[in-house]
């Protein structure tokens, strides 16, 4: 009898270290991916990092060469990395859908607003200059807190 997980693995990006730098990490997404564990990815402003991980290190030497070992004596670094990819694939089309769920959550109450007062012509021309604002100010914000913070909106 095998023994079956039924949880998920959590991966959360941040501005202080690589995913991709750190062994354990790519190689704990390989693995779960292989044992069809859920892996799901936080959405953060954060940067993942770039899929290398043959340069990935451990605080542990020990733990390094282990780790190591057994990468090379089964998957390969190539797949670690396309566990990886595929796991962080999603995370851009999640927060593509968190922006246009908030854009209508900001406009459609100003929209409906705006046609109690006005017709209907002028109700669809504020939503459209709304729309547009609001997506112009969200990437906006995106850009200063990835440059200041290197990805997030709070200072480390």
């Amino acid at each position: 009898d095998a023994c079956v997980y039924s949880g998920r693995m959590v991966v959360i990006p941040n501005h202080r270290a690589d995913i991709y730098a750190r062994l354990w990490c790519v190689y704990e997404i390989f693995v779960a991916k292989t044992l069809e564990v859920g892996v799901e990815v936080a959405p953060t402003l954060a940067d993942a990092g770039t899929v290398s991980s043959e340069l990935a290190t451990c605080s542990s030497p020990e733990d390094e060469r282990r780790i190591r070992m057994e990468i090379e004596a089964s998957a390969g670094y190539a797949m670690i990395d396309r566990a990886v990819r595929r796991t962080l694939a999603g995370v851009q089309w999640h927060m593509f859908g968190a922006w246009v769920k908030y854009t209508i959550i900001q406009v459609l109450p100003v929209c409906a607003f705006v046609m109690l007062v006005t017709d209907r012509v002028s109700a669809v021309c504020v939503l459209v200059v709304l729309a547009c604002f609001y997506g112009i100010m969200v990437c906006a914000v995106y850009v200063v807190a990835r440059r200041m913070y290197g990805g997030t909106l709070m200072p480390g």
